[in-house]
């Protein structure tokens, strides 16, 4: 079971990182060299205040309560109880947010976020990221379809995939 947790909030903590968790304390940043007038939103740790205390700094870059919180929220409930309920694994989550900020910024520092490795997926990754939000807004307009309509389109499309030797695929429901 803690395996489980750990590997959960680890995949979490990783997203959050990444700047894929979709966190609260997501701010507007400068945008990288070459793409002037990019808005692109980039996940940053939130500023301490007296309702939101530093838990860790790494090299100056503060970690906080809220930060912590937002892997947290990505958690499923039981595992979420777990940690707040547990000093220790709760203190162990930090140490591994600690952790990953060190080697996000090892990562900075070292240019890895300008390699043509780490750009073409970047690419890709936005695309998919792109194309996905896409279709939700597309589909989020649709109006929703009433069960009786949609047995009645399987229907016909099973009456429609017969043969003159018998059925050429086998309909859901049907013998």
């Amino acid at each position: 079971m803690i395996r489980i947790q750990s590997f959960a909030l680890g995949v979490a903590t990783l997203l959050l990182v990444s700047g894929m968790g979709g966190c609260a304390g997501s701010s507007r940043s400068k945008p990288p060299a070459g793409t002037q007038g990019s808005t692109a939103r980039v996940w940053q740790p939130s500023p301490p205040s007296p309702g939101n205390p530093p838990v860790a700094v790494v090299n100056g870059r503060y970690i906080t309560r809220h930060d912590v919180d937002s892997v947290l929220a990505t958690a499923p409930a039981g595992v979420r109880e777990d940690y707040l309920k547990d000093p220790e694994q709760y203190k162990g989550l930090v140490e591994r947010i600690v952790n990953q900020e060190a080697m996000y910024q090892a990562a900075i520092k070292a240019g890895t976020d300008r390699s043509k490795g780490y750009l073409s997926d970047l690419e890709g990754q936005q695309r998919q990221l792109l194309l996905r939000h896409y279709y939700q807004d597309a589909l989020s307009v649709l109006p929703a379809i009433a069960d009786s309509t949609a047995r009645a389109e399987r229907s016909i499309a099973c009456r429609r995939a017969t043969h003159a030797d018998g059925p050429v695929m086998a309909c859901l429901g049907s013998a």
